[in-house]
């Protein structure tokens, strides 16, 4: 028997969501199946998470 890989993404909840018996609040980071993150985005649940990237400077040698 193989394994599949199922790719995940992390969204954040822009309303209160119910999963089966499961209950996420507004503002949670989730992770979940691409195409359950998709669909959610698509409804206006859920957005992507904003990462912010670091800036560096060069060193100089001195």
């Amino acid at each position: 028997m193989s394994e599949k890989t199922v790719k995940t993404a992390k969204v954040k909840l822009l309303k209160d969501h119910k999963h089966g018996e499961m209950r996420y609040s507004a503002g949670m980071e989730i992770e979940l199946p691409e195409h359950d993150a998709q669909w959610l985005k698509n409804l206006k649940v859920a957005e992507d998470i904003k990462t912010s990237a670091m800036v560096t400077k060069p060193t100089e040698d001195k």
